[in-house]
């Protein structure tokens, strides 16, 4: 009886813990110029992709390099932003600069991430 009460517990929290392993990564940080089109596409797959599934199966996603392309980059890393009147150079300055200072856990099963100073 115990060896099945064993099994019954133990291997819904295998599962659980397989299927949170599988599904998280460490990404490093871009090597790509930033704001080249390799540079935005690294972020797009590795950190946090703007792109979803619209209602006719379509994939869309956020212009890069623009307000609303850097807003949920900015909020999905935990970083503030910048003033208005910041260039779009300097704005992909401060996001690789940010993506550099941090270590990245991102699980895509439960679409969070944690973040961590690099030491340096």
């Amino acid at each position: 009886m115990r060896l099945r009460y064993k099994v019954l517990i133990g291997l819904p929290v295998f599962l659980i813990t397989y299927s949170f392993a599988i599904n998280t990564r460490i990404p490093s940080p871009p090597i790509a110029r930033p704001c080249s089109e390799e540079w935005f596409k690294d972020i797009e797959n590795n950190y946090f992709s703007t792109e979803r599934t619209n209602s006719f199966g379509d994939s869309v996603g956020l212009d890069w390099g623009g307000e609303d392309w850097f807003s949920y980059i900015e909020d999905k890393a935990s970083m503030p932003h910048p003033s208005a009147n910041v260039k779009q150079e300097e704005r992909c300055e401060l996001l690789q600069s940010h993506l550099q200072s941090k270590i990245y856990i991102i699980n895509d099963l439960f679409g969070e991430s944690l973040s961590f100073q690099r030491g340096r």
